[in-house]
């Protein structure tokens, strides 16, 4: 019979042989996202990631640039966009395709950064750090809402190690500033205890920040659909609508039209802050990819131990003292942990 003929000749025969070896092959393909088996390559683009956050805190208190901060921002995605390209423009037709799912998350972190540098300049830094922490329970409370990904696991104590070390950080940092304000009122004879109030409306409007930013976070793995190629050209068309939104912002705003350069005569700081802007969106991108939306979090939380690290050797050029160094090694642990464990 014609039908057991080909199943029990030489060529069926081959054919249930490499069925096996088919199926092991797409077992072991790889997955991105929390789901990732590339925990190596997941670290090094969160640690990336961190490093480039650091970097940019404490390089954008001395990069003093006379270009207003819309036609940076605006500079950095067309660098972005250039760099996105490179790796997409085989796909170009794909394009145009669904580029109002684009548009969401550009809108989205343009309110977010209204209330951030709203919300930042009216309250205390002590403060505005521990509410950004809150990024992190919201990206894994939406992971699990929209992703289904499991809340109490190995992972969960290592975010919550995250967090608890990141304000300690914070509050002994502010603690060491007391004393040394504290000191210097005393050598001057005015001693005046010291009052702080808290503009409730703005510790609102960053902890919606906060929401909004773990809800795009979650928006954004879905959107790349967790795949390289798609990636790039998400991260294309994002460029694309973020360079026209920051243009129009930009030519809105009457600071940016009163500033001693304009858009077409850049200097050399705002030209380093916008290629140091274009790496953290491109490592966004990657750490979403190969290590999901709460992995990106994690990294960003890092980046506050690497920065008081690095604050305190570069800037300060002494060594921070034994607890706050046992602080930041607790954090960083916490961000080894996380990438590591399944």
């Amino acid at each position: 019979m014609p039908s057991y003929a080909r199943l029990d000749g030489p060529e069926g025969v081959d054919q249930q042989r490499r069925r096996p070896q088919q199926q092991q092959q797409q077992q072991q393909q790889p997955l991105y996202g929390e789901d990732a088996s590339m925990g190596f390559v997941a670290f090094m683009v969160s640690a990336g990631l961190a490093v480039q956050g650091a970097a940019f805190v404490l390089l954008r208190s001395y990069l003093k640039s006379d270009v207003c901060d819309s036609w940076v921002l605006m500079y950095s995605e067309v660098i972005k966009f250039l760099f996105s390209f490179c790796f997409s423009y085989q796909h170009w037709r794909l394009y145009f395709t669904s580029t109002g799912a684009a548009v969401v998350p550009v809108i989205t972190y343009g309110i977010m950064n209204l209330l951030s540098f709203w919300s930042l300049k009216r309250l205390p830094a002590v403060l505005s750090i521990i509410i950004i922490q809150l990024k992190l329970v919201f990206t894994a409370l939406f992971s699990r809402i929209f992703l289904k990904r499991p809340l109490l696991t190995t992972r969960s104590f290592a975010l919550s190690a995250l967090v608890f070390a990141c304000i300690s950080i914070t509050r002994y940092e502010q603690i060491l500033t007391d004393q040394q304000e504290f000191a210097e009122v005393l050598r001057d004879g005015t001693a005046q205890p010291f009052h702080r109030s808290v503009n409730m409306l703005a510790a609102g409007g960053l902890v919606l920040e906060t929401m909004l930013s773990g809800l795009m976070s979650v928006y954004m793995q879905t959107l790349f659909e967790m795949h390289p190629v798609v990636m790039w050209r998400r991260n294309t068309q994002l460029a694309a609508w973020s360079t026209a939104f920051y243009t129009g912002v930009a030519l809105l705003n009457h600071d940016c039209a009163v500033a001693p350069r304009s858009w077409t005569n850049p200097d050399l700081n705002s030209v380093y802050l916008a290629f140091l802007s274009a790496a953290g969106g491109v490592l966004v991108a990657l750490s979403i990819l190969y290590a999901g939306a709460v992995g990106k979090v994690v990294a960003t939380s890092a980046s506050v131990a690497l920065t008081v690290l690095a604050e305190a050797v570069f800037v300060n050029l002494q060594l921070p003292d034994v607890l706050l160094s046992s602080l930041c090694l607790s954090a960083l642990n916490a961000v080894i942990m996380y990438s590591t464990v399944k």
